[in-house]
């Protein structure tokens, strides 16, 4: 990760590793929640994401340690990352 120059990619990559490895919740400052209440997520829910044009949105990511979409989206940034580099 210290040979990606473009910031945005380190912090995508940087973020979905963070996620991956211990799980959480994420959500950039200017988000605002229109729907959403304390039953939105569940203690049992595994994960809670936004899709976009059928795409992962990055601006609210919620997810267990070790989650499948939070792998799949460190591999996806990565080949991303490589496709961008050669």
């Amino acid at each position: 990760i210290d040979e990606v120059r473009n910031p945005t990619m380190k912090a995508d990559i940087w973020r979905y590793l963070v996620l991956w490895e211990y799980g959480g919740l994420y959500a950039d400052m200017d988000t605002k929640p229109r729907q959403f209440t304390a039953l939105s997520i569940k203690p049992d829910d595994d994960g809670f994401f936004y899709l976009e044009d059928n795409r992962l949105a990055q601006f609210f990511l919620a997810a267990s340690p070790h989650h499948p979409l939070m792998f799949y989206a460190v591999h996806a940034a990565v080949q991303n990352l490589l496709a961008h580099t050669q």
